[in-house]
């Protein structure tokens, strides 16, 4: 079976049938995932409310993992920072606007982040199990991304964990990262 390469996140298109009866969004089949060599380990609902950020965080080393990330209900802005330590885009956010009738895939490498623009669900499907030890943040309010990030706050009080807002600068995770 031939191989998808996916260097960096993208949009998948999901088989999707809709008839008077309703509709069925098939958005991973077994092809796809042996494709991407995608072993599903761990699958989360999330949910948000309004102006919820999560993020920006990853797993290093053999705990990264990879991602399917879709949509159920609401409006969320995903974000991705390129974290894999030789890529030419190593330390670049970008962002995307979460759609119920594509799923996202992201490589091991990328950290994620998140914002509800409105109450939400969302999908994950993880082929590694999240393990806090190996795990790194970056804290939104680092010079390096809230510029990029606040346009989607609009202005909006931003809800967020502690947890999340502890995370370090960039330059502590690159650090992490480079030294393996």
């Amino acid at each position: 079976m031939k191989k998808i390469k996916v260097k960096n996140p993208k949009f998948l298109k999901p088989k999707f049938l809709k008839d008077n009866r309703g509709s069925l969004d098939k958005f991973t089949d077994k092809k796809i995932l042996q494709k991407l060599n995608f072993k599903i380990v761990e699958t989360q609902i999330s949910k948000y409310n309004k102006n919820v950020f999560r993020g920006i965080y990853m797993q290093l080393g053999k705990h990264g993992e990879a991602k399917f990330i879709k949509l159920l209900s609401g409006r969320i802005i995903w974000f991705t920072v390129d974290l894999r330590k030789n890529s030419k885009t190593f330390g670049k956010i970008s962002s995307f606007d979460l759609l119920k009738n594509k799923a996202l895939y992201t490589p091991r490498g990328f950290a994620h982040g998140s914002f509800a623009t409105k109450k939400s669900e969302v999908l994950i499907l993880a082929d590694n199990s999240y393990n806090n030890k190996h795990s790194i943040g970056i804290n939104y309010m680092d010079d390096k991304y809230y510029k990029f990030l606040k346009r989607f706050f609009k202005n909006n009080k931003i809800i967020i964990s502690k947890w999340h807002n502890s995370y370090s600068n960039f330059t502590k995770a690159k650090n992490k990262i480079i030294r393996g």
